[in-house]
């Protein structure tokens, strides 16, 4: 049914996506990623299919964290730097990918547009990521921890990547369970 509904509106963020992780979700990761890439397709000049696509990368593994990147940067290009959701992306991205001034940077312009002074929720996995890669363990933990549950019902969300790390890192998991 999601195909033929697809068929019917191809340029559907909203379907692309459920059917893109409904491959990831079932391991089938070229299927998702080729999804994914007619969405850039279809979806020209839009960030979205790009921001998806770079965030992705964050769970697949063996997915080339160069090409996440571009896309990260393009997402928060065509969206005029306006959207704080596509710097969180483009945050995780260059962080994972060990481009850690380029996430800093991202995480302030994100904190810019929410008026914060400090990271917010969202942005913790980021933070952790670029606090993991200059050996500051505990300031990481601490970040991870601090990411807030989601839907778990997605199949990649920023909670899930933080338990990952705090696993990887020996520590223990969010306060309250995984």
């Amino acid at each position: 049914e999601l195909d033929q509904r697809l068929r019917a509106r191809p340029g559907d963020e909203y379907l692309v996506g459920l059917r893109a992780a409904a491959a990831y979700r079932q391991g089938q990761s070229a299927r998702g990623r080729g999804i994914q890439d007619e969405s850039v397709k279809v979806n020209a000049g839009k960030p979205y299919p790009h921001n998806d696509r770079a965030w992705s990368a964050l769970c697949v593994p063996g997915a080339s964290l160069p090409r996440a990147l571009e896309d990260a940067r393009t997402a928060v290009r065509l969206s005029r730097y306006r959207e704080d959701t596509y710097l969180d992306t483009l945050a995780a991205v260059a962080a994972e990918a060990g481009a850690l001034a380029e996430a800093r940077q991202a995480i302030v312009k994100a904190q810019r547009l929410l008026g914060m002074l400090g990271p917010e929720e969202h942005l913790q996995y980021a933070h952790g990521r670029i606090a993991e890669q200059i050996g500051l363990r505990e300031e990481a933990i601490r970040a991870y921890q601090s990411v807030p549950r989601e839907d778990p019902r997605e199949w990649c969300t920023t909670h899930a990547l933080a338990q990952k790390r705090l696993k990887a890192l020996g520590a223990p998991p969010q306060p309250g369970g995984p």
